[in-house]
C-alpha cells in the first residue's frame, strides 16, 4: 500500500504566467499556459506493508476485534470441565495454517511463539519437534504453517499433546491461548 503525503497549496503559493511570459494584467483577458509554485514542495512517499490473515485463516487472539481477523468457524478452546476459555484449538492437518494475534502492550509466551511452544507445560524449540511446521510473524501476528514437503524422517501425525502459545500481560496473566493439534512431529 502506498501513500503520497503533501501540503494542500494555497492560491498565494502560485504565480500565473501568460503566453508571453509577462505577469498577467488582471483587467485584460489572458490565456493561462502554466501555473508554477513560488514555494517548493517536498513530496513524501510512504509505503506501508500490512500483513493480515484475511478471514480465511483459522486462529484467535486477545481482543474481541481479533474475531474479525479469522475464520468464524475457528474452534474455541474449552477447559477440562467443558467451560469456554479465551482462545482456540486448531487442527493443523485440516487448516494447514494457524494464526495468533497478540498486540502491544501484551506479550507472547513463549516470546518466540511458534518458533518455541509449550508442550505439556515445558518450552520446546519447534525445530527440535518438527521440520514440517514453519513459523512466521508480523507486528502482532504469529503464523504457523504446515508444509507437507518438509515432513522429516521419523515424523508422524500426532493428536496430542497440543502445541501451545499464550498472550499474556507483562505481569504474566494469561489473556488468550492457542493450541495446535494434529501436527507432524518426531
Amino acid at each position: 500500500m502506498t501513500f503520497v503525503c503533501d501540503k494542500t497549496p494555497e492560491l498565494s503559493d502560485f504565480t500565473l504566467i501568460t503566453g508571453d511570459g509577462s505577469p498577467p494584467d488582471v483587467s485584460a483577458p489572458f490565456t493561462l499556459n502554466s501555473i508554477t509554485s513560488s514555494t517548493p514542495y517536498t513530496w513524501n512517499v510512504v509505503e506501508v506493508n500490512v500483513d493480515t490473515t484475511g478471514p480465511y485463516m483459522q486462529g484467535c487472539g486477545v481482543t474481541y476485534t481479533s474475531d474479525e481477523f479469522f475464520k468464524p468457524d475457528t474452534p474455541k478452546l474449552y477447559d477440562t470441565n467443558g467451560q469456554p476459555q479465551f482462545g482456540c484449538k486448531i487442527d493443523l492437518q485440516a487448516a494447514m495454517e494457524a494464526a495468533f494475534y497478540c498486540p502491544a502492550p501484551y506479550v507472547l509466551d513463549p516470546p518466540n511463539c511458534f518458533s518455541q511452544v509449550y508442550v505439556d507445560g515445558e518450552v520446546k524449540n519447534m525445530s527440535d519437534l518438527s521440520k514440517s511446521l514453519v513459523a512466521s510473524r508480523s507486528n502482532h501476528f504469529v503464523i504457523l504453517s504446515f508444509d507437507s514437503s518438509l515432513v522429516g524422517v521419523g515424523e508422524t501425525l500426532r493428536q496430542a499433546p497440543p502445541l501451545e502459545c499464550r498472550c499474556v500481560t507483562v505481569k504474566g496473566v494469561v489473556l488468550s491461548t492457542i493450541q495446535i493439534e494434529k501436527y507432524y512431529s518426531k
